[in-house]
């Protein structure tokens, strides 16, 4: 969303709360008076920044009730999350030539903290000035940041008070809040969670169809909606597969030039009373009830959409006011949409990390960290079972060679090429790992018959075809078995690495068990 439309949004919250161009209040006035003695200064402002002005609705030590917002400080605090410091202003090139500066009230130090109204839209800030330079860093703050929170709770409390709702009762629009916090906090399903809050969604407006969908982006940067929740609209056997289509395989928006979909596109809401007859309509698929009256509303997370909500055919049609009341539920729903989200980026994250610890980055098989995981875990649940485990060490013969002839490139198509064989050749409960250059390490549970090192290595010398060119290769392997040779996992590989070399001097080609003598 671009900064003008954010921009819109953030005026609409702020002349939805009601205070601009109000009197003083002493719930506020206390506040500002705290502020100013707390810290000393000459100046402290609860401020609210309209589209062209900077209005105080409380201040301490200035006796104007406004300057153009062009040269307010608290512009530029509204723009962070945290305090905004100037410590001194005439060497500031932002503001070193700003007439509040040069002039009246000739400002040298100021800190604002932003102020939130309840939907999450930054409304102003709360603020100290002195005409002298002051050293004050993020820890000084405390006391100002508790001041900003209290004011915050007082704005919450006017929002609350608001009684021209006209189409959503207050106390219903927080319960609805409370449940969405709640399912989607304490609840890994998120479709269900999704589903609570259509259903909370279609009774506070009085909606008879409607979806959630959270706004994804494929890999050419092209958006979609990902439906989370839409109305069961299984009413005959022809909609009741509609629907079980939907539950079963997901539903997603693709075409962005619909009536549907155009908020994506556009960042607004979007309102028909006519659906038959408008010209963005678009089609709804076979089996779907008529729809009369619809209306889309993004969904944001701070000023990135991360979501939409349509709703249709509710008795006399909608307003863009409906949109305007559902805004706090709405925000929570984008800012829970965004937790989930970065939920599952962290853990995505968290899983490439281990992916890269524990897994050869060439073949995708288990490195030697990971090998030695999983060959302790072997060794102590055969402990258990009273049963055995064959370490099997290979060594690819004649791997060189390829390289050498045929380049690196090759050489890492054949180590491909080898390793998807090797898992294809053991057991779904055994185990095959790259211990790193053409070296491979398999884990055997339970081997009853030697015929099985024989199948591996029968593997490993079938001809290779690549880019036009036929290899061959051999392996030679060493082999040792628990408990027979009853050592810890460090030695066990040593074991078969000696027995492996044995193969070799016997010729390549071939498999030689440790000699436990």
């Amino acid at each position: 969303m671009d900064s003008s439309t954010l921009e819109k949004r953030r005026l609409t919250a702020l002349e939805r709360l009601g205070i601009l161009d109000t009197p003083p209040e002493d719930r506020f006035e206390r506040l500002t008076r705290i502020a100013r003695q707390y810290y000393g200064v000459k100046t402290a402002l609860f401020s609210v920044l309209d589209s062209e002005r900077q209005w105080f609705k409380s201040r301490q030590g200035l006796d104007v009730n406004e300057t153009p917002r062009s040269v307010a400080f608290c512009d530029y605090a509204i723009q962070q999350d945290k305090a905004f410091i100037v410590s001194d202003a005439t060497k500031d090139p932002r503001f070193a030539q700003n007439p509040l500066v040069t002039g009246f009230p000739h400002i040298r130090f100021y800190a604002g903290m932003p102020v939130r109204e309840p939907t999450g839209f930054k409304i102003g800030t709360i603020c100290i000035i002195d005409d002298k330079p002051r050293d004050f860093g993020e820890l000084d703050l405390d006391i100002l940041r508790n001041l900003a929170t209290m004011i915050e709770d007082e704005l919450e409390r006017t929002y609350l008070s608001i009684e021209n709702h006209e189409f959503v009762e207050v106390s219903h629009l927080n319960r609805s809040i409370q449940r969405a916090l709640n399912v989607f906090l304490t609840s890994d399903n998120q479709h269900a969670a999704f589903e609570q809050m259509l259903n909370d969604l279609l009774s506070l407006t009085g909606s008879q169809f409607g979806f959630i969908g959270e706004t994804q982006f494929r890999e050419n940067g092209d958006p979609f909606l990902k439906i989370g929740a839409i109305t069961n609209i299984a009413w005959n056997p022809k909609t009741q597969a509609l629907y079980q289509q939907v539950e079963r395989r997901g539903l997603v928006f693709d075409r962005l030039d619909t009536l549907i979909a155009l908020p994506m596109t556009t960042g607004e809401v979007v309102i028909s009373d006519d659906v038959a007859t408008d010209p963005r309509r678009g089609g709804l698929p076979e089996g779907h009830p008529n729809i009369d009256a619809y209306i889309g509303i993004p969904v944001f997370s701070g000023d990135q959409q991360v979501g939409l909500v349509g709703l249709a055919n509710r008795l006399g049609g909608y307003k863009t006011r409906l949109a305007e009341e559902l805004e706090p539920l709405l925000q929570t729903l984008g800012n829970l949409i965004e937790r989930k989200r970065l939920h599952h980026e962290k853990q995505q994250h968290q899983e490439r990390l281990e992916k890269a610890a524990n897994y050869d980055a060439l073949t995708g098989l288990p490195n030697r960290r990971r090998l030695t995981e999983v060959f302790t875990q072997e060794l102590h649940e055969a402990n258990l079972r009273q049963g055995t485990v064959a370490l099997c060490f290979i060594d690819l013969d004649g791997f060189k060679a390829i390289n050498d002839h045929h380049g690196h490139a090759v050489g890492d198509a054949v180590l491909k090429i080898i390793s998807a064989r090797l898992k294809a050749t053991i057991r779904q409960h055994d185990a095959i790992g790259r211990l790193g250059g053409d070296e491979f390490v398999a884990v055997l549970r339970d081997v009853e018959d030697s015929t099985v090192y024989s199948r591996i290595l029968e593997a490993i010398r079938r001809p290779i075809s690549y880019q036009n060119a036929v290899m061959k290769l051999s392996a030679s392997m060493g082999v040792t078995v628990y408990p027979d040779d009853a050592e810890d996992p460090d030695t066990l590989l040593r074991h078969a690495d000696q027995a492996m070399y044995a193969a070799k001097d016997s010729g390549k080609d071939t498999y030689s068990l440790f000699d436990l003598a």
